[in-house]
């Protein structure tokens, strides 16, 4: 790899490929305004933003380092220190879900879809990494990988191209997970329930408190997100099994001796109403 500095290369020819969009590169990072108030910080902010544009085969801060002309010497510890600073997630989140307010009108609902997802990790010590199947293996040679859990809730739009933006990110952690922060261990479901429970905190903040907040979520939740949720203004909606019985709620006051019962007459099954063949319909349902 060639480096080049922008006080080196001067003005382009624009006969070579490389050094005419390297060029009008350097000239846009150099001429951004940022918030630093030394020089030296807006240095290196300009560093990584030009390795971040011309290397994007490198992906970590040591190796995006690597490209500057201080390496092989040393590399500076101010690449690091820039990604120490205190930084609060949660109001980060809640900014990019305030972008998504524009496109979901307060009389629709706002529909929220919920999921488990892995990041792969290699890290020894990383929190909560845990060994998990490795889906990039053929189906006839599975083998195990380094992951870590998170739940991740995304917003859902009308268009007919339908969009999901990631508004929130979780960490779900299980309890014998090493190196991880004691507020991490939770179970999918908890994630669920505590990204809601935000979304529906920065809905009221907005002035929403009255809109309907749609969950979509899969198979994980037919039993114990429903079961749990207490979120007022807030629907989950999921994925059930066809063998599942659904029963009418009891009628009346309990009476007699023994343990009171949650539930009457079986009404449906899915798999009854899969075999009609009638496509969607609307169900009845009393919550």
């Amino acid at each position: 790899m060639v480096k080049i500095t922008h006080h080196e290369m001067g003005q382009p020819d624009g006969q070579h490929h490389n050094t005419h969009p390297v060029y009008h590169f350097q000239h846009l990072i150099s001429t951004t305004p940022l918030n630093a108030t030394r020089p030296e910080p807006d240095r290196t902010h300009q560093h990584l933003a030009h390795a971040e544009l011309v290397t994007p085969a490198r992906k970590t801060i040591a190796q995006r380092a690597r490209t500057q002309r201080h390496y092989p010497n040393h590399i500076p510890n101010r690449y690091y220190r820039h990604f120490q600073r205190y930084f609060d997630p949660d109001a980060a989140f809640q900014h990019l879900c305030q972008h998504t307010l524009h496109a979901a009108p307060a009389h629709q609902p706002y529909c929220v879809a919920l999921d488990g997802t892995t990041v792969p990790r290699t890290g020894a010590y990383i929190p909560g990494a845990h060994w998990t199947p490795n889906p990039a293996n053929a189906p006839f040679a599975r083998g195990l990988r380094k992951a870590q859990r998170f739940t991740r809730a995304g917003w859902l739009d009308n268009d007919p191209d339908a969009r999901c933006v990631p508004i929130y990110w979780l960490p779900t952690f299980s309890q014998n997970a090493r190196y991880a922060n004691p507020a991490s261990h939770r179970s999918e479901i908890q994630g669920w329930i505590v990204s809601l429970q935000r979304v529906r905190a920065w809905l009221n903040a907005a002035g929403r408190s009255e809109q309907r907040l749609l969950c979509v979520g899969d198979g994980r939740g037919d039993t114990k997100a429903l079961g749990t949720l207490d979120v007022p203004h807030t629907v989950c909606c999921v994925r059930t099994r066809k063998d599942s019985r659904w029963c009418d709620l009891p009628q009346g006051a309990p009476s007699g001796r023994g343990r009171r019962r949650v539930y009457s007459d079986p009404m449906w099954t899915p798999q009854h109403k899969w075999q009609q063949r009638t496509g969607w319909q609307r169900v009845p349902l009393r919550l």
